[in-house]
C-alpha cells in the first residue's frame, strides 16, 4: 500500500483521467509471469475496441495477437509518485517501471514540499528524467513536482471539465480517408505487391493510416530550439551549433549554413507504414495547462513547450508501424530500431530470415515489441 501522502495525490490522478474521459486505474498491475511485474501508482487507458475494430490486425500478428492486451486497451499514460523523501534509484526505477510496461506517456510526481528532510526531490528529479532519457532514448518524458499538477486541476474547473466532453463519434469522424497506395521510394518496386497484401486489414480497423511517417519528436526539438533563439540577441556561433542552428555541410568547415528545415539538423527517420489515432483533445487541453504551470523549465520537455508556445495541438499517436524487407540485410536492421523507438508496436513484414533478426536484436537491444509477419508462408498458402 502507497503511503498517505502519496495515496493523496493517487487519488486526485486518478480522478483527473476520469474528468479526461480516460479508464483511471490505481494500483495497476502489470502482467509478466514469471518475472518482476511492477506495479504502476496510476494508469490512464484507452479502449480501443470501443473506437476501432483492432481484431481485423489479427491475421498480421497470427498467435502473437492474443498476447497484445496493449493494442486493445491502449496505456496512453502511466504516473509514478512519491509523495516524501525518496533516492535516486527509487526515482530511476520509477522511468524505468514505466517505460517497461510500455506506457506511451510516462509521468513521475514528485512532492517537494513533502520531502521535509532533504527539500531536493524535485531538482534531482529533473536532472534524473534527463540522465535517463539520454540513456534510453525515451523522448516521452514528463517529470512533475505535485505543485504542477496540483495546479493544472485547479485551472481546470467543473465547467470546463463539462465543455471537454469528448465526443468520440465525432472524433472519429475526423480522421483522414485510409485509401493510400504503396509510394516506390528511390526506386524501390518489390515491396508494392507485399504492402497491397497487408493495407486492407488496417483499413479495415479504422485507424488513421500515414504512409512514409516521419516520427514528431525531432521536429518538436527543432521547433523549440528554432524559438528559443529567436529571442537571443548575443551573436553567439557556438550556441547556434550547440542547439542545432547552424552546421558545417562539410568537415573541412570552410563553409556554414544556417539551419532551414528539421532535417538539416536532425536524421528523420520514414517509416513504410503507421497505423495510429490522434491523441484526444481533453488530454491535449490538460497539458497545455500543465505546460504552462511548470513555467520556464517547460523547455525540459519539447512536447509541452511546442503545445504550449507553437500552438502544435494536433499530437498523432502510433500505435503500429510496418516496415517491409524483401531482402534480410542492414536495411533491415535499421528498421527494426526506427520502429522501436517511435511506435508503440512494430511489424516486421519480410521474408523468414527477418525472424532472426527480430530474435537477435530483442535479446542484445531489447527491441521487444516488434513483430514478425512473414510473407513467404502467406504467399506459399494463398497458391496452394
Amino acid at each position: 500500500m502507497p503511503k498517505q501522502s502519496t495515496k493523496n495525490i493517487q487519488d486526485a490522478i486518478v480522478r483527473l483521467g476520469e474528468q479526461l474521459g480516460f479508464i483511471s486505474i490505481a494500483e495497476f498491475r502489470t502482467n509478466h509471469k514469471g518475472t518482476y511485474s511492477p506495479i504502476i501508482d496510476v494508469a490512464w487507458l484507452i479502449d480501443l475496441d470501443q473506437h476501432f475494430d483492432i481484431d481485423a490486425l489479427k491475421p498480421l500478428f497470427g498467435k502473437e495477437y492474443d498476447n497484445l492486451n496493449t493494442l486493445h486497451r491502449f496505456p496512453i499514460a502511466g504516473f509514478e509518485i512519491e509523495g516524501s523523501n525518496t533516492t535516486s534509484k527509487n526515482q530511476l526505477s520509477n522511468f524505468a517501471n514505466l517505460a517497461a510496461s510500455n506506457f506511451f506517456f510516462k509521468f513521475v510526481v514528485v512532492d517537494n514540499a513533502g520531502a521535509l528532510k532533504e527539500n531536493d526531490t524535485y531538482r534531482r528529479g529533473v536532472k534524473i528524467a534527463n540522465y535517463f532519457e539520454s540513456l534510453i532514448g525515451d523522448k516521452q518524458i514528463i517529470f512533475s513536482d505535485w505543485l504542477h499538477i496540483k495546479e493544472s486541476i485547479e485551472r481546470m474547473d467543473a465547467k470546463e471539465f463539462e465543455l471537454l466532453h469528448f465526443d468520440w463519434l465525432m472524433w472519429l469522424k475526423s480522421i483522414p480517408n485510409n485509401e493510400t497506395s504503396r509510394s516506390a521510394v528511390g526506386g524501390e518496386t518489390k515491396s508494392v505487391p507485399v504492402f497491397d497484401s497487408i493495407t486492407p486489414h488496417f483499413r479495415a480497423s479504422g485507424l488513421e493510416l500515414r504512409e512514409n511517417h516521419q516520427p514528431n519528436w525531432q521536429t518538436m526539438e527543432f521547433e523549440m530550439n528554432k524559438d528559443l533563439l529567436k529571442a537571443e540577441t548575443i551573436e553567439n556561433e557556438q550556441l547556434k551549433f550547440a542547439l542545432r542552428q547552424r552546421f558545417y555541410p562539410q568537415p573541412d568547415h570552410a563553409t556554414i549554413k544556417d539551419v532551414r528545415t528539421v532535417k538539416d539538423a536532425f536524421y528523420v527517420p520514414k517509416l513504410d507504414l503507421v497505423a495510429g489515432f490522434r491523441a484526444p483533445d481533453p488530454f491535449i487541453h490538460w497539458l497545455s495547462i500543465l505546460a504552462g504551470c511548470k513555467h520556464n523549465d517547460v523547455v525540459y520537455s519539447p512536447l509541452l513547450y511546442n503545445i504550449l508556445h507553437l500552438n502544435k495541438k494536433d499530437l498523432f499517436i502510433p500505435l503500429i508501424s510496418c516496415e517491409i524487407e524483401t531482402s534480410s540485410n542492414k536495411h533491415l536492421n535499421g528498421g527494426l530500431i526506427n520502429m522501436a523507438k517511435n511506435s508503440h508496436i512494430g511489424l516486421l513484414v519480410s521474408k523468414a530470415e527477418g525472424d532472426s533478426h527480430i530474435s537477435y536484436f530483442s535479446k542484445q537491444l531489447g527491441l521487444n515489441n516488434i513483430y514478425h509477419y512473414c510473407y513467404e508462408t502467406t504467399n506459399h498458402k494463398e497458391e496452394q
